[in-house]
């Protein structure tokens, strides 16, 4: 029962937190994820990135039930999450690995170039930059 009340604690905190936080606002015009592929880059401030014990998309949808419940229906299969805050609602997206890897990794340090080094085919790397460029959730490192 512990990682689901766990799991209840951490969303429910996250969600408030990332409600009192900084709206992540869509980026336009979009910008080159082609120049930002060999860039530095951090993630915005307002970004949060959360680790869940079960599928947090699972435990959202059993919205209501009870520990044991929730520990009888589903399996502890681990899962990443994102908090972001749009206008007056707060988004909880479950995030796939790669994307997750490339929105923890870019600690403004390292180019999504590095981060995907022999794991992604570039194109693939540069459509999920791209689409974390275009939502705000990626920024320049500052030098």
């Amino acid at each position: 029962l512990l990682p689901a009340a766990l799991d209840l604690l951490r969303y429910h905190f996250h969600y408030a937190e990332t409600m009192l936080g900084p709206e992540i606002l869509p980026v336009h015009p979009e910008p080159d994820p082609d120049q930002a592929w060999v860039r530095p880059l951090k993630l915005a401030e307002g970004v949060r990135l959360v680790p869940f014990h079960y599928e947090i998309i699972d435990l959202l949808d059993l919205e209501g039930a009870n520990l044991s419940e929730i520990s009888e229906f589903l399996r502890p299969v681990g899962s990443n999450a994102l908090f972001i805050r749009r206008g007056p609602e707060v988004w909880c997206e479950s995030l796939e690995e790669d994307f997750y890897r490339l929105l923890r990794s870019s600690n403004g340090r390292t180019s999504p170039q590095q981060i995907f080094a022999g794991s992604v085919e570039p194109d693939q790397g540069l459509e999920m930059l791209a689409f974390a460029l275009a939502e705000g959730l990626l920024v320049p490192a500052t030098p």
